[in-house]
């Protein structure tokens, strides 16, 4: 009993503590309170609650626009203190400010204005002589967008315009006028003190909603545009430039309004994430997103396979130098073709003093347009590598292995070879042996050749033709493209230093690609052949080094054919032609493409 009246007590005394704080604490906030300035936070119209918006002690309510307010029920919502002298939820006209008297607990008064803004509305156009659709008047806060027929002359036209809560005062309706460009319109809103501007826009032109129609990107003109799903648009341009610090412009639908926050300078296009506003002439608001560019070009060369008096499977290699074109064949006139960007063949390369077992089979030229050529290699033969300065000169011995050599236990033959720099600087030529995995790469430096070579794998097994390029001197890397009987292996890779994968495209039957940097950037092409369609041609702005570079090249083109390629030969070579950058696609059996990939 006596411990039951010791823990009511302590209940007791614990309960006036707790509501002495609760009434220190309420005393407290309401004192707070007091010293917050007086002001209406709600405002009531016809029993619908609208938040408003100040400007200074003044109240501000937007209605939508030609909302009748001539005669509707008002009741404010005030805090901090009292309404004075405005009796609530009677009928008032809102049409124009109202005194406010506001009484605050702080003992600060406040004589303002309530607003209640609404603005006009267009409630009737009428051209004459013209029908016009509902459907052709867009009608915006800023302006007013009407289509007419085609052909119809703007410069004799009379118009009607209505509005709801507007009136206008500088237009008068029915007066014929010349409508070639737009006719600013004023409108006195209902309070008779606000105007309205409008821009009356009279137009065969189709109009409508946001639109993009071209683009020009560091000065160079887009040839079309494609609008993907969620407005992603794609510009086609017609010329290689930095799309990495690019000054854009864009060409709207008529009547559009950029949004005025969009920048247009140092964008980088590359992210493929810029995102700009525009306002169509419907008045809706649309955001768009500007995807990485795309180059669009007419090929400066195209040489039928038929054309070339090869062999079926027989255009295994192509290089440039010096602004030709050179390809091996192991079937007509053994040895190395030169044609002219113009298509022509002009002579064979000169083959003196050379010793090679069945035939040159692949070649490749380094930066400054010097050739090495690479014989295939068969019974146990040494695999010799034949230089050649320009198509002029005369060959020489350049390296040469065997299985020997390269402590193999098998006879390599080869499947490809690539150089990327200079043969007379630093270099690193890879060469690739026909259906394994072993792979040989070669370094020069300071224009020596180092006659050792290293010897790594590719991840898995190549055919008898696939190759492997360098990334340039001072970085660390290669890129591979083989094909193999598994598709999931093969492709287009993105290899360390060890040429272990770090990521790839699987699914595409490429053997060849090559890499070159150019003003600071750095370029992939390869050479896909797809059964039933022809070659197809890519090229990646590889600069950033990542899977979606890979992903989104900046050429993707088609050269259409239905011929086969049994033996998975094609190649790819990028030079600098006449101080432009220039790629070459070749494939078996359906022949070569040049681009000029810079205005």
């Amino acid at each position: 009993m006596k411990t039951n009246i010791i823990k009511n007590s302590i209940l007791a005394s614990l309960l006036i503590c707790v509501g002495l704080m609760f009434f220190s604490c309420s005393k407290e906030s309401e004192l707070d309170r007091a010293y917050e300035e007086v002001k209406i936070v709600g405002v009531k119209i016809n029993d619908v609650l609208h938040y408003p918006t100040y400007d200074g002690d003044n109240t501000i309510v937007d209605m939508p626009a030609g909302t009748d307010v001539s005669n509707v029920a008002l009741e404010l919502l005030v805090v901090n203190g009292e309404l004075q002298g405005f009796p609530q939820q009677l009928k008032y006209d809102a049409r124009k400010p109202m005194d406010v008297s506001l009484v605050g607990k702080n003992g600060v008064n406040k004589q303002g204005k309530l607003l209640v803004k609404s603005a006009p509305l267009l409630r009737n156009l009428i051209i004459e002589g013209l029908i016009i659709p509902q459907t052709d008047i867009h009608y915006s806060a800023s302006s007013i967008v009407v289509q007419v027929p085609e052909l119809t002359d703007l410069k004799n036209l009379k118009l009607t315009l209505e509005f709801v809560n507007g009136e206008m005062v500088d237009f008068q309706n029915g007066v014929e006028k010349d409508y070639t460009n737009s006719v600013p319109v004023k409108v006195k809103g209902i309070d008779e003190t606000t105007i309205y501007n409008y821009d009356l826009i009279v137009t065969s032109e189709q109009v409508g909603p946001a639109l993009i129609k071209g683009m020009t990107i560091n000065g160079i003109e887009t040839d079309s545009v494609q609008v993907l799903a969620n407005n992603v648009v794609v510009p086609f341009v017609k010329g290689l430039s930095n799309f990495s610090n690019a000054n854009l412009s864009m060409e709207t639908g008529f009547a559009n309004v950029v949004d005025p926050s969009f920048v247009g300078t140092g964008l980088n296009l590359m992210s493929g994430n810029n995102k700009v506003k525009i306002t169509g002439s419907d008045g809706i608001q649309m955001e768009f997103t500007i995807a990485q560019p795309k180059l669009s070009l007419v090929p400066k060369t195209e040489i039928l396979f038929s054309s070339l008096g090869l062999g079926a499977n027989d255009l295994i290699g192509s290089a440039f130098s010096n602004g030709s074109i050179v390809i091996p064949s192991h079937t007509t006139n053994v040895g190395m073709h030169v044609y002219g960007l113009n298509g022509v063949r002009s002579k064979i390369l000169s083959i003196q003093g050379l010793t090679f077992n069945h035939s040159l089979r692949q070649v490749a030229s380094d930066e400054k347009g010097k050739i090495l050529g690479i014989a295939l290699g068969v019974n146990g033969a040494a695999v010799n590598v034949y230089k050649w300065d320009n198509v002029d000169a005369t060959p020489s011995l350049y390296l040469s292995h065997t299985q020997q050599s390269l402590g193999l236990s098998y006879q390599p033959r080869t499947a490809g070879i690539t150089i990327t720099g200079s043969l007379d600087g630093d270099a690193t030529i890879v060469i690739t042996l026909a259906g394994k995995t072993d792979v040989v790469v070669y370094k020069v430096a300071g224009g020596v050749l180092n006659t050792t070579p290293q010897k790594l794998s590719i991840p898995a097994a190549g055919t008898n033709y696939f190759e492997v390029s360098a990334l340039p001197n001072g970085r660390s890397g290669y890129i591979g493209t083989w094909v193999n009987s598994v598709i999931a292996n093969y492709g287009l890779f993105s290899l360390n230093n060890t040429m272990n994968e770090n990521f790839k495209i699987s699914g595409q039957y490429t053997t060849a690609n090559k890499f070159f940097t150019y003003k600071g950037r750095d370029y992939v092409s390869y050479t896909i052949f797809q059964a039933n369609r022809g070659m197809i041609m890519r090229l990646i702005d590889f600069t950033n080094g990542e899977l979606n570079a890979f992903q989104n090249p900046i050429l993707d083109v088609l050269m259409p054919s239905n011929a086969a390629n049994g033996n998975a030969t094609m190649d790819t070579d990028i030079a600098i032609i006449n101080n432009k950058l220039h790629v070459m696609y070749s494939c078996s059996n359906i022949g070569i493409r040049v681009y000029q990939v810079e205005e």
